[in-house]
């Protein structure tokens, strides 16, 4: 089992959850993946893998036949970095930048589609992304292109999957933009939406805010 973990020091409670490597009792079968680029530097490109002694000696004997070219650099970086006890500081600084920019996001979005019946959204404990799911009638595919004209741009649910069962959710990230760029993306979006609805038929009425619900969700 590969375990594909670039986020999991980014817990917006100050704490990481256990990894699967851990959860396995550190079985053979299980390898863990990780990344410095998405918590000190996006273009550092230097992770670092977690598993057996023996799986590990393979992946160096395969990295060694594939590639020579390691990113030295890169790793003194880190490691000077690491050495130095810059990491704590830096990852409470980052999650408190990342908290507010996922609470504009969530807060933005229930202003937004909270009237919408069969809208709802992930309230991540961690990571860059909120998981948008509208309506089953939408084809977040087609609404791409409306929302790139309006300047906002999101990853369409079938991009996660092998067949049509996402075709109406999208994934949302909140790692660059501003609180406010956030707020007037989602409101962006929201009109996208309220024009393909009013053609659909199905724009809903205003007043109660029941129809829609946030979810919680790790990532």
């Amino acid at each position: 089992m590969l375990e594909d973990d670039p986020y999991g020091w980014l817990g917006y409670q100050g704490q990481s959850m256990p990894s699967l490597y851990t959860l396995s009792g550190c079985a053979e079968w299980v390898v863990g993946v990780h990344t410095f680029s998405k918590f000190i530097c996006p273009g550092i490109r230097v992770g670092w893998c977690v598993g057996s002694p023996e799986v590990i000696r393979r992946m160096v004997d395969a990295k060694q036949g594939m590639d020579t070219c390691t990113n030295m650099l890169g790793q003194r970086l880190i490691a000077v970095f690491l050495r130095e006890g810059r990491l704590e500081s830096h990852l409470k600084h980052l999650r408190a930048v990342y908290r507010e920019k996922r609470d504009a996001m969530c807060d933005a979005l229930d202003d937004a589609f909270g009237t919408v019946p069969g809208a709802s959204w992930t309230a991540p404990e961690g990571g860059f992304f909120v998981w948008l799911t509208l309506p089953g009638w939408v084809d977040t595919d087609s609404m791409f292109t409306l929302a790139l004209d309006r300047g906002v741009a999101y990853i369409p649910g079938r991009a996660f999957t092998m067949d049509d069962h996402l075709r109406n959710q999208l994934r949302l990230s909140f790692s660059h933009p501003t609180p406010a760029q956030i707020r007037e993306g989602i409101a962006r979006l929201r009109e996208i939406y309220g024009v393909l609805a009013a053609m659909h038929g199905d724009e809903p009425r205003s007043g109660s805010r029941s129809g829609a619900a946030s979810t919680v969700g790790r990532f």
